[in-house]
């Protein structure tokens, strides 16, 4: 039985949909998580220790 207002079973497509379009209303873009990996390994971020930087758009957002 299917939670009200929801489905018995998966929606075709539906998962392809949430997983590109995340809480800021656009899909990821590679170069996106790129940048971040770039500033990562630069010396720009030098004072950054032992930080865990998301790169999902917000989606590990509660």
């Amino acid at each position: 039985m299917a939670p009200a207002g929801g489905t018995a079973g998966p929606v075709p497509g539906e998962a392809g949909r949430r997983s590109a379009v995340r809480r800021l209303g656009k899909a990821s873009r590679p170069e996106e998580a790129a940048q971040v990996v770039t500033f990562r390994a630069s010396d720009r971020s030098s004072f950054m220790t032992g930080a865990e930087v998301h790169v999902d758009g917000g989606a590990g957002q509660v």
